[in-house]
C-alpha cells in the first residue's frame, strides 16, 4: 500500500513538473534553473512554458532584471530568482567558498590573506563588471589561481556572474552583487537560518525525496536534514516504502494528477534540474539507463550510445555523474539525446509501441525547431 501511495505523489510531483506559466514560476519552483552549459536553462524552460522566448531570458540574465546567475547548488552555477538571492547565497555560500580554498595553492593560505585576495578583486570591480582576463591583468599576483579566488568571491556574495558575450558563451563576465541588484546584502541572513529554510523548500520543490536526496543537493550534512525536517513539522508529510523514508509537501496527497503513464514524450536538458535534484534517481530511470542518461566516460556524450558503459568510472567521476540530456515517455527517462552541433541527435534505449516512439520524435524534431529558431541565432558574439 505504500507503494502505491509514494507512486501517486509521484505522479503528482511529476505533474507539477511538466509545466509552469511562466520562467518566472518555473525558477521559483525549481530554486534555481542549472547553468553550468548555459544552454540548459533555455532549454528547460522550452520544455516546460508555452510560447517561451529565449531572447527575453537572455536580455533580463544580462540586466539582471529578476534572475541573475550564481555558483550555489553543490558549488554549480544557477539562474535564481534575485528574490531569492539573500537565502541562496546565504545558505550555499560557506561550501562554495570551502572549494576555492581546496586549491592546492590557497589552502594553506591564512584567512586574512584570503581576505585580501578577496576584496582585492571587488576593488576592481568597483569600477564595472570585467572579464576573467581583466582580472588576470589588473591582479596578476592572483592570475594563476584566479578561479578559485573568484570561488571565494562568489561564495561571499559580493559577487555575481554578469553579462555574457552571447547565450550559450560561458565567458561571463563578473560584477559586484550590489551593481547588479540593489538593496541585496550578502549576509543578511544567517547561514544556518538559510539552510534550514532552503532545506524545507527543496521538498515542496522535489518531494516525496530522502534525507540522503536533500543532504547530496544542498549540500548538507544529515544532521542539518533532520533538524529541517523536524522544525518543519506539519507541512510536510512522510511515508516508509522502498526500505527509506519519503518525505513530501503535505497538500501534494491531496493534488489530482494523471498516473505517470498517461505522460508523453519530453526532451529535458543537460544537467535539468528534475534529474539533478535526487541522489537516487531510480524512481525515472528505465532499466540500464543510469549508464545512458550518467555515462561513466565521456567517449559516451556522442553519440548518446551508452550501450558500452564501460568498466567503471574514470578518475574524478562519482557516481552521481552528469546528467545528459534526456527523453522521456510515460513519466519515465527512455532514452538520450545530444544537440549535435545544432541538429539533435537521438536514441531510444527502452521498449517503446510505435506511437510512442512517433511522439519522441515530434518531440525532437521540436527541440530542433526551438533550437535552429530560437536559441542559436542568440549563440554568437555581436560584432
Amino acid at each position: 500500500m505504500s507503494e502505491i501511495r509514494l507512486e501517486r505523489l509521484r505522479a503528482a510531483r511529476l505533474h507539477r513538473q511538466r509545466s509552469a506559466p511562466d520562467v518566472d514560476t518555473l525558477v521559483a519552483d525549481s530554486l534555481g534553473l542549472h547553468s553550468t552549459d548555459y544552454a540548459t536553462p533555455y532549454l528547460s524552460a522550452r520544455a516546460r512554458v508555452a510560447d517561451f522566448d529565449p531572447a527575453v531570458l537572455f536580455a533580463r540574465l544580462d540586466r539582471a532584471e529578476g534572475v541573475v546567475r550564481v555558483n550555489c547548488f553543490r558549488n554549480t552555477v544557477h539562474v535564481v530568482r534575485t528574490a531569492d538571492l539573500p537565502l541562496i547565497s546565504a545558505a550555499t555560500g560557506e561550501a562554495v567558498v570551502r572549494t576555492g580554498r581546496r586549491s592546492p595553492n590557497l589552502k594553506a593560505l591564512s584567512d586574512d590573506r584570503i581576505r585580501r585576495g578577496r576584496e582585492a578583486i571587488v576593488e576592481v570591480l568597483e569600477a564595472g563588471s570585467a572579464s576573467t582576463n581583466d582580472l588576470k591583468r589588473a591582479l596578476p599576483d592572483l592570475a594563476p589561481d584566479l578561479r578559485y579566488w573568484l570561488l571565494i568571491a562568489l561564495g561571499s556574495g559580493e559577487v555575481l556572474r554578469a553579462d555574457a558575450p552571447h547565450a550559450r558563451s560561458n565567458r561571463s563576465r563578473y560584477a559586484l552583487a550590489r551593481h547588479r541588484v540593489p538593496g541585496f546584502v550578502p549576509g543578511e541572513i544567517p547561514a544556518a537560518e538559510a539552510r534550514r529554510e532552503l532545506l524545507v523548500r527543496a521538498v515542496r520543490a522535489f518531494g516525496p525525496l530522502t534525507i540522503d536526496d536533500l543532504a547530496w543537493w544542498l549540500p548538507a550534512t544529515r544532521t542539518e536534514v533532520k533538524a529541517a525536517l523536524a522544525w518543519a513539522g506539519a507541512e510536510l508529510g512522510s511515508l516508509e516504502a522502498e526500505g527509506s523514508t519519503f518525505w513530501f509537501a503535505s497538500e501534494l496527497e491531496d493534488e489530482e494528477a494523471p498516473p505517470r503513464e498517461d505522460h508523453g514524450a519530453w526532451a529535458l536538458p543537460y544537467e535539468d534540474a528534475l534529474l539533478k535534484g535526487y541522489r537516487d534517481r531510480a524512481w525515472c530511470l528505465a532499466t540500464g539507463l543510469k549508464e545512458v542518461v550518467f555515462p561513466y566516460s565521456v567517449s559516451h556524450w556522442h553519440p548518446p550510445d551508452g550501450t558500452d558503459p564501460g568498466p567503471g568510472p574514470h578518475k574524478g567521476v562519482n557516481v552521481t555523474g552528469e546528467a545528459r540530456p534526456s527523453l522521456w515517455w510515460g513519466g519515465r527517462v527512455v532514452g538520450r539525446w545530444e544537440e549535435g552541433g545544432g541538429t539533435p541527435v537521438w536514441q531510444v534505449h527502452a521498449p517503446l509501441p510505435t506511437a510512442a516512439r512517433a511522439e519522441v520524435e515530434a518531440e525532437v524534431a521540436a527541440v530542433a525547431a526551438f533550437l535552429a529558431d530560437r536559441l542559436l541565432p542568440l549563440c554568437t558574439t555581436p560584432s
